[in-house]
């Protein structure tokens, strides 16, 4: 069962990329470009491709299209449950419950793994990032993101919480605004840092 805050998450992450708040829209915009362009680069093709906590569902039509075999995992099955009918759309897409931080998946699983603006809200991100290391290839590849502490986002969230700010945000936006719970916010270096302890050589960087 969701609760209503899960109903509110999805309702929040469903006005993300068409919010009237245009720093937010472009913000998350520019982000989910970069992400599917990075699919498109490294993904097609590929035999098995995995996105951990999959959300409302926005990179699998890609990655169904770019993989031959897909699997979304998250640790919630409730959340899971919304992307059925995608599913039923997708016949190469597979629904798994899953705790990346301890995975069931074997090793070398999967030729791309996919990991968006997830391991904020992991407590322990260095054991999410040993495990997407070992389910993937050894010739495989993470698209990782995950918003940095003191990120414009971020900070404009911050003042967004403050005393009157949240009221007047609904009331001129006029849609889903709702803290994200992000409870492990990452600055870059500590982000590089568990990246290479996990075993991961970065390839490219967008900030």
């Amino acid at each position: 069962m969701i609760t209503d805050r899960g109903e509110a998450m999805f309702a929040l992450q469903q006005t993300l990329y068409t919010s009237r708040n245009p720093t937010r829209r472009t913000l998350h915009c520019t982000r989910r470009d970069w992400i599917i362009d990075a699919i498109g680069r490294y993904g097609t093709g590929v035999r098995r491709a995995l996105e951990v906590g999959p959300g409302s569902g926005v990179y699998l039509p890609t990655l169904t299209s770019a993989a031959h075999h897909v699997v979304a995992s998250d640790i919630e099955s409730a959340y899971l449950d919304r992307l059925v009918d995608m599913r039923c759309e997708h016949d190469t897409l597979q629904l798994v419950r899953d705790d990346i931080t301890k995975s069931s998946f074997s090793d070398c699983s999967f030729d791309l793994v996919v990991c968006s603006e997830v391991v904020e809200h992991i407590r322990d991100s260095s054991a999410a990032l040993r495990e997407m290391r070992r389910i993937l290839a050894d010739d495989g590849t993470l698209i990782l993101s995950t918003p940095q502490r003191y990120s414009t986002l971020e900070v404009a969230s911050a003042v967004a919480f403050l005393p009157g700010f949240i009221q007047l945000a609904r009331r001129v936006y006029n849609e889903a605004v709702i803290k994200a719970e992000h409870i492990n916010l990452l600055t870059r270096r500590k982000l590089r840092e568990q990246l290479a302890i996990a075993g991961f050589v970065p390839v490219e960087e967008w900030v």
